[in-house]
């Protein structure tokens, strides 16, 4: 299970900055949009690769909680689950449309938010706030802050702040993985 996810969680990073990577050098201008990382969801060149950085986010999240069977640790399962739902609603719902598309778009993204948060205190709890996972958690609060500070402003830094959440989470899912979840064959 252990070594099944830490690859599902592997795949699911490198679509995910693999995907932003290539936006982000098509159109660089969305670095200082502060549109966040769904600025590339609006333009036909840079779409397929969000779309991929997003959706690839989406499965491969959704794999890593399906091999996650042990009872104890449903929370995780169940976050993940939807962490792949409403990744793919976010990608789905470019905020541009409509007032009405918009909202659903942020709304998705702050129970997103919200639930990796949620997954982050269950996962340092789980791992007697072993120091490898609180720093994690502390660069996801520092972040989360921060992406919470350029949400509404014009200027700001909002991608930069959700890359590095996301890449926070992932290490704190790494941690919680390999700590937590058996080898195969236990």
């Amino acid at each position: 299970m252990r070594r099944t996810a830490l690859i599902f969680l592997a795949c699911q990073q490198a679509c995910f900055l693999g995907g932003l990577a290539v936006c982000i050098a098509l159109r660089p201008e969305g670095l200082g949009a502060n549109a966040g990382v769904s600025y590339y969801g609006n333009f036909f060149d840079t779409f397929p690769f969000y779309a991929l950085s997003m959706l690839g986010t989406a499965l491969f999240s959704l794999l890593a909680a399906r091999v996650i069977t042990v009872p104890a640790y449903w929370p995780l399962r169940q976050g993940l689950l939807a962490i792949a739902f409403l990744t793919a609603v976010i990608t789905l719902t470019p905020y541009t449309r409509s007032a009405f598309v918009d909202l659903s778009h942020t709304l998705a993204g702050i129970i997103m938010f919200t639930i990796q948060l949620a997954i982050s205190v269950w996962a340092l709890v789980k791992l007697n706030w072993s120091a490898g996972a609180l720093t994690f958690v502390l660069l996801e609060t520092a972040t989360g802050i921060v992406s919470v500070m350029f949400v509404l402003p014009a200027e700001g830094y909002l991608i930069q702040a959700q890359i590095g959440f996301q890449v926070a989470f992932a290490g704190l899912l790494f941690f919680a993985f390999k700590g937590l979840l058996p080898r195969e064959g236990e």
